[in-house]
């Protein structure tokens, strides 16, 4: 058994994909322009995706207010601090220290 997805419901999640694959370099594998507006985002190895959508029977969930320990996605990159000023300049922002 694997992974195939890992799902996160998200306000806008059209433009979300946008900024994954602009600024993450993922890609849409499937990508839905009406609601739910589900859209899977695989990453460079192509082996795990990640899916976002909107549910409008559900709140969405307030990501910004977790405690990263709760819940938290983690990348491998090669640059640390360049992806981190790259992704800041971008609209993200820090939830916490960055541990190696």
């Amino acid at each position: 058994m694997r992974i195939e997805h890992l799902a996160y419901m998200m306000t806008d999640p059209v433009a979300a994909a946008k900024w994954y694959c602009q600024h993450l370099g993922f890609r849409v594998v499937r990508g839905m322009n009406e609601y739910p507006f589900g859209h899977f985002l695989a990453d460079s190895s192509g082996s795990v995706m990640i899916e976002i959508y909107r549910r409008n029977e559900v709140p969405v969930p307030d990501y910004a207010s977790m405690d990263p320990l709760q819940l938290h996605l983690a990348f491998v990159c090669e640059d640390i601090d360049g992806t981190v000023e790259k992704l800041l300049a971008a609209g993200a922002t820090m939830a916490g220290e960055i541990t190696v």
